[in-house]
């Protein structure tokens, strides 16, 4: 099976002209989508991550 990364730079017979266009050709969704699963993941993984962070006690600073 060929890489997707591969395949939207690939120019074949059945690509498409436009970047947007052969993103959704390999990908199945727009750019625009793709880029929005990207922010709700990223916001999600880090609101995890300060909720684990959360639950110890900040370290004092010593000077």
């Amino acid at each position: 099976m060929e890489d997707k990364l591969v395949s939207l730079y690939k120019r074949t017979d059945d690509s498409k002209a436009f970047y947007a266009r052969q993103f959704k050709n390999v990908y199945g969704k727009s750019v625009m989508q793709s880029w929005q699963d990207w922010i709700d993941f990223e916001t999600n993984f880090q609101q995890q991550n300060l909720e684990l962070l959360g639950q110890y006690p900040i370290t004092p600073l010593r000077l």
